[in-house]
C-alpha cells in the first residue's frame, strides 16, 4: 500500500523550484519486534532456533532445533544476517524503532 505525501523544501536549503512537491511512500508497519531482542537471541541462545521463533519462522525454528543450529554454523550465519537486517519479522512488519 502506497500514501502520497505533500513535501516542501525548508526556506534555508538551496534549491531549484518547485519547492513543494509531492512523494509516493511505501507504508510500513510494526508489531512490536526488537532487533536488539532478536540479535541478544541470536547470539545467546541461536543454536536452538530460539531467535527465528521469536521473529515467527516457527518452520525454520524447528530446523534450527533439532540440528543443533547447524552444529553452530548457521547460528552464525542467522547472527550476521539478524544484525545486516536480512532477516526481519515473518508477518512483513519492520524491527521497532531504537527509541
Amino acid at each position: 500500500e502506497s500514501v502520497l505525501h505533500e513535501c516542501e523544501v525548508p526556506e534555508d536549503f538551496l534549491c531549484l523550484p518547485p519547492r513543494r512537491f509531492q512523494k509516493l511512500s511505501q507504508c510500513s508497519f510494526t508489531t512490536g519486534y526488537s532487533w536488539r531482542t532478536a540479535i541478544i537471541l541470536s547470539v545467546v541462545v541461536g543454536g536452538f532456533g530460539i531467535d527465528r521463533f521469536y521473529l515467527g519462522h516457527i518452520g525454520w525454528g524447528f530446523l534450527k532445533l533439532f540440528s543443533f543450529g547447524g552444529l553452530g554454523i548457521w547460528t552464525l550465519v542467522d547472527v550476521f544476517l539478524i544484525g545486516a537486517g536480512y532477516i526481519v519479522p515473518s508477518d512483513g512488519s519492520r524491527y521497532e524503532p531504537w527509541l
